[in-house]
């Protein structure tokens, strides 16, 4: 490649002359070595890797490259414009292999392809057992994440569970994996010119799980600590369902989430920087404040609400309700326990005073904790104010 430069009037106009590369012609083979016959190789789209061609605003796919095996095995793909950036996964109910362009051998003669033989890794699964009860509005997903462990790596995936609440998620890439209970809730359309909303959010949170390729874990979610239930009750006339409310616990503490250097761009360096992080004290001491949960739900029409599972520790309850077009108000509910241990009998947090009008007038209110087996006590709910959202802000996942 060649590269003039000129600058004219502020401007740096550059002349790249692109030397044509040879195919990639990449043979498949599943982990016992046989040949796989149509096994997909796609690009690993541009939301999945650091480097996106950005032409005037527009997000471009130009390393959009598709191909599939046929019965030897062998895939011949054009050489990618951006080669080191590319990514690629192929896949196969073999296994699957996430590709590199810029782990390929250089090419040696340009009229000769690039050959390179790829040995599919075999899936994992995870299967277990999940003890705490799935309402009717609620569900459980599993989701791959990154190696910074908050970032996600591919879409939510639905856990169906047996009669005896058992699950198998099977055909996963190896990596770390996050579980969610979560809960939706319909706030139904209040006037005929109004729709409904529908809203959902993280109700129970568990430790990450990580996986190797072709390994199989097993699980049993929801083995520590308890459910918490209470119920919203008020002297007005409230029918809690059409009510833009919702309860969310915050555990002690208090962190800043880690940072990765930003002088480090290469993604296996980032990974690499990632994995020494986990492994430091501190890393440690982040995973441990991360197993508390910070988990949301909303009332029904009865004003009921429960989380299936808290692990143990000290929880602050914060209560939010929003009147359409009127200013979001936070109830914080002082700290509560959960005992350590295992129990699933709920610890129930009793009846809190709710009145729209009293919330509507910043006044302080009470609202005491009864546990189920054994006493706690919290002290009184005060009110505070909060920017206003936007109505559709509220449809969105909490």
């Amino acid at each position: 490649m060649t590269l003039d430069e000129t600058l004219k009037r502020g401007t740096t106009t550059k002349r790249i002359e692109m030397k044509p590369l040879p195919p990639l012609e990449l043979t498949i083979v599943a982990p016992d070595g046989k040949p796989v016959s149509g096994a997909t190789f796609t690009t690993h789209g541009p939301e999945e890797f650091r480097n996106t061609f950005d032409y005037a605003g527009d997000k471009r796919p130009l390393l959009n490259i598709e191909g599939t095996s046929n019965e030897q095995g062998i895939v011949r793909v054009a050489y990618p414009a951006f080669g080191d950036w590319a990514v690629y996964r192929i896949t196969h109910s073999a296994g699957y292999f996430d590709l590199k362009i810029k782990d390929l051998p250089a090419a040696t003669n340009p009229d000769e392809p690039i050959r390179h033989r790829i040995e599919l890794a075999p899936y994992a699964t995870i299967r277990g057992k999940y003890l705490p009860e799935v309402g009717e509005n609620e569900f459980l997903t599993i989701q791959r994440v990154k190696s910074n462990r908050m970032h996600v790596d591919g879409p939510d995936v639905r856990i169906e569970l047996d009669d005896q609440r058992r699950f198998q998620i099977a055909r996963l890439l190896a990596g770390w994996y996050s579980l969610r209970h979560s809960i939706q809730h319909t706030v139904p359309a209040n006037t005929e010119d109004s729709t409904a909303s529908v809203r959902t959010a993280g109700v129970a949170t568990y430790d990450l799980v990580k996986v190797d390729a072709g390994q199989t874990v097993d699980l049993t979610l929801g083995n520590e600590g308890r459910p918490v239930i209470g119920r919203l009750v008020s002297s007005d006339d409230v029918d809690f369902e059409q009510q833009w409310i919702k309860l969310s616990v915050k555990p002690e503490g208090d962190f800043r989430y880690p940072q990765a250097p930003s002088d480090i761009t290469d993604d296996d360096a980032l990974e690499a920087w990632w994995d020494a992080y986990w492994e430091s004290e501190e890393g440690r001491q982040y995973g441990e404040y991360r197993r508390k949960d910070r988990s949301t739900t909303f009332p029904d029409e009865s004003g009921r609400f429960r989380f299936p599972k808290l692990h143990p520790g000290k929880y602050e309850l914060h209560l939010t309700h929003r009147v359409r077009d009127e200013p979001q108000r936070t109830l914080v509910k002082l700290e509560f326990e959960v005992p350590e241990g295992y129990s699933a009998k709920p610890l129930d947090l009793g009846d809190l005073d709710f009145s729209t009008k009293t919330t509507a007038t910043g006044a302080k209110i009470q609202g005491p904790v009864v546990a189920a087996d054994e006493p706690h006590s919290v002290g009184e709910v005060e009110l505070k104010r909060e920017q206003p959202s936007a109505p559709n802000d509220e449809a969105k996942a909490e």
